[in-house]
């Protein structure tokens, strides 16, 4: 399993801190890495089975292949993204931004959000020039000058505005953006092991109960893992609904980005225009619950 070094990732970090996957009959070995992005990119290199990331990878990979599920959704968040600039480049507010250099991780969240920033106060895209990084590089390009502002999550944002209040300001937005964070297994390990998804599937639905029923233990846990002060973490915890579910919603926010993914030049792939239920399995949570599952699949 790779697992997103995220407080989006909490139900799996709690589910192997009460040893949960041990109790339910699994044995886990999990891998961290830094954004959705990388913990896909190790699924669809062989290297996990099983991955957490938001919806967007699961979309842009689609074009390419469709070897792979999003199963369930484990948490949302409307408040999850930002736009942190450097106020030394003058930018104060969005439209400072055109000509400038905006941090993104190409064809994942960062990127989608910032063109969604960008179109909601009628900033064409292309007038803004898009720097590929990393998610290790994000923060430190924008210490170092390399870029004037990044598209990040939190709690990057808030850890970028906490140690830089002086010079970083974040710039304002509605919410324009419900990110989801997902389980995606490989079709494989998902068709040969139906009673180990389960097992899994139940395993993080506990873990979700006991985030309900223990806050404090829940976010002391993030603190320890990722290593946040415990202010960054009561500051962001506010934005995270942590729910196993499979929204209708789900679908109409994918297909959002699959028409941005065609528009923005991203279907280069040998699908040019993917069915997102070739991707998208309900029938593992339905197994599980099915008053869980709001999706039907033909």
């Amino acid at each position: 399993m790779a697992i997103s070094r995220s407080p989006l990732s909490l139900p799996l970090f709690v589910a192997q801190d009460q040893d949960l996957f041990h109790k339910n009959g699994l044995t886990v070995k999990a891998v961290e890495c830094l954004g959705g992005v990388k913990c896909l990119d190790l699924a669809l290199e062989g290297k996990a089975d099983v991955i957490t990331c938001a919806e967007i990878p699961v979309v842009l990979n689609a074009f390419n292949r469709t070897d792979y599920s999003l199963i369930a959704t484990f948490v949302s968040n409307k408040d999850d993204m930002r736009i942190v600039a450097n106020t030394a480049s003058h930018i104060h507010k969005p439209r400072d931004l055109i000509g400038k250099r905006l941090g993104v991780i190409n064809k994942g969240t960062s990127q989608y959000y910032a063109d969604l920033f960008l179109l909601f106060y009628q900033i064409d895209p292309a007038s803004v020039t898009h720097v590929n990084l990393s998610a290790e590089e994000l923060l430190p390009a924008l210490e170092a000058g390399k870029v004037d502002a990044i598209s990040v999550w939190e709690p990057l944002g808030e850890i970028a505005l906490r140690e830089n209040s002086r010079d970083y300001k974040r710039l304002e937005a509605p919410s324009i953006y419900a990110q989801t964070f997902n389980l995606v297994v490989m079709d494989a390990i998902k068709d040969q092991h139906r009673e180990d998804i389960q097992k899994l599937l139940k395993s993080v639905k506990q873990a979700i109960d006991i985030i309900h029923q223990n806050p404090a233990y829940s976010k002391a846990l993030l603190v320890h893992r990722l290593d946040l002060p415990l202010d960054v973490v009561n500051k962001v915890w506010r934005g995270f609904r942590y729910e196993l579910s499979l929204r209708p919603s789900l679908l109409t926010t994918m297909r959002g980005q699959l028409n941005w993914a065609i528009d923005s030049g991203y279907a280069t792939g040998p699908n040019k225009t993917p069915n997102l239920l070739d991707v998208v399995d309900p029938q593992p949570l339905k197994r599980f619950d099915p008053a869980l599952e709001g999706l039907q699949k033909p």
